[in-house]
């Protein structure tokens, strides 16, 4: 990589066991905004996390990792992770323990030793003179504590395999809608093709270790886009819970309303810039269309053929299924299901962006699970395109 590019390094390290892979993805910019270079592959052990950043590293880069990379304490908590339980653990934030009778050989503390041996320093103590290079960084983060922190959530997106896969699809569906809001931060993650592409998968496509890996990686895209927070800027708006001596994480100070934006006129903030029409587009996503409904309300249909409908009025955003319904053999018509309403009288931007952005996730998912897979074209068809159990009504007519 280029010496003259600022490189920032996102690893979601599977460092409790290697038979778990672990992602990684890499920012590259400058104070006008860093975009997406590369994510990786599934990496299957310590050393394959060590080549990865070997292979992006520079004198400039910043390396953000989720794990304990320093874990000098036999039993318990570490201080730092109780710091942040007391924080953020109201919020569903809160940490795991890790000591070394729980991890005797924990491949996160490998993974550091490496990269220090390989000329890294640790974050804590750094000036803003030492991030603009002159060696490459290394810090711990907890990308739960981080969001939270960087959104203003009031708890955290529940997007892991525990919570089961529909909820996980859901989750990440959110994670990706605020994934798309640093695009207005600042510093801001530049849109590009690959970040579109990455953003824009289809979660219903996803299972297994497929989904797996994708979680990694939009975790892996959060770690890195913390190296650049903390590259830009320095203590002003990070801290760090604990020290180098018992263990530390980095995390970006929790303000009110959420990550700042640029000041060029971007808008408020994530989830604030903008009327509520604005906010609700930027939740549905693409591809959309608009239509006029009845009493100035706006109706919005997101998909294709539709997943979600929201009618946007004055006084409030409502969130409808999108659903079809057969009046005999040729006609079609539209017949939503309503979902919920979001009242727009004393609500923030945040919390309107909060709520909009979980109805509409959990809309799509349920639109989603209604469609049937055709046994001839192996298609995911909407309900009111099947003709039967298992056969679409275009295979219908071709073979029956």
């Amino acid at each position: 990589m280029s010496p003259h590019h600022t490189s920032f390094i996102g690893v979601d390290l599977a460092w409790q066991s290697e038979r778990n892979t672990s992602g990684a993805a890499v920012l590259t910019g400058s104070r006008s905004g860093a975009r997406l270079a590369t994510v990786s592959d599934p990496l299957t052990s310590i050393d394959e996390v060590v080549n990865f950043v070997r292979a992006h590293v520079n004198e400039k880069t910043v390396t953000a990792i989720d794990a304990p990379l320093i874990m000098p304490n036999r039993t318990g908590m570490r201080p730092c992770e109780r710091l942040v339980t007391k924080r953020y653990g109201g919020r569903h934030a809160g940490c795991h323990p890790s000591n070394r009778s729980l991890y005797p050989d924990a491949g996160s503390v490998r993974l550091a030793e490496a990269l220090v041996a390989d000329g890294h320093v640790h974050a804590p103590g750094l000036t803003a003179k030492d991030l603009a290079g002159s060696q490459p960084v290394i810090a711990e983060v907890y990308p739960h504590a981080a969001m939270v922190a960087l959104f203003d959530l009031p708890y955290t997106i529940k997007y892991k395999p525990k919570w089961g896969i529909a909820q996980q699809r859901v989750g990440l569906a959110i994670l990706r809608d605020y994934i798309g809001d640093l695009a207005f931060a600042e510093p801001p993650l530049l849109e590009s093709e690959s970040l579109r592409e990455l953003l824009g998968i289809d979660l219903e496509s996803l299972r297994g270790r497929a989904l797996k890996q994708y979680e990694d990686t939009l975790d892996s895209l959060i770690c890195a886009y913390i190296a650049f927070y903390f590259w830009y800027w320095g203590e002003e708006k990070t801290e760090f819970f604990g020290d180098l001596d018992t263990g530390y994480i980095l995390n970006p100070i929790l303000t009110e309303g959420g990550v700042p934006t640029i000041e060029s006129g971007h808008g408020a903030g994530p989830g604030q810039r903008g009327s509520p029409m604005e906010i609700v587009r930027r939740a549905l996503g693409h591809p959309l269309r608009e239509e006029a409904g009845p009493d100035g309300t706006i109706l919005l249909i997101a998909g294709v053929p539709g997943d979600v409908v929201a009618v946007v009025s004055e006084s409030k955003v409502s969130i409808l299924e999108f659903s079809q319904e057969w009046q005999g053999p040729y006609t079609l018509v539209e017949n939503h299901i309503p979902v919920g309403d979001v009242h727009l009288s004393g609500l923030s931007g945040v919390d309107l962006k909060r709520l909009v952005t979980e109805l509409v996730a959990v809309t799509r998912e349920r639109r989603r699970g209604s469609f049937g897979k055709c046994e001839y074209c192996k298609k995911s068809v909407p309900p009111e395109f099947m003709h039967g159990d298992g056969v679409c009504q275009g295979c219908a007519e071709r073979h029956f």
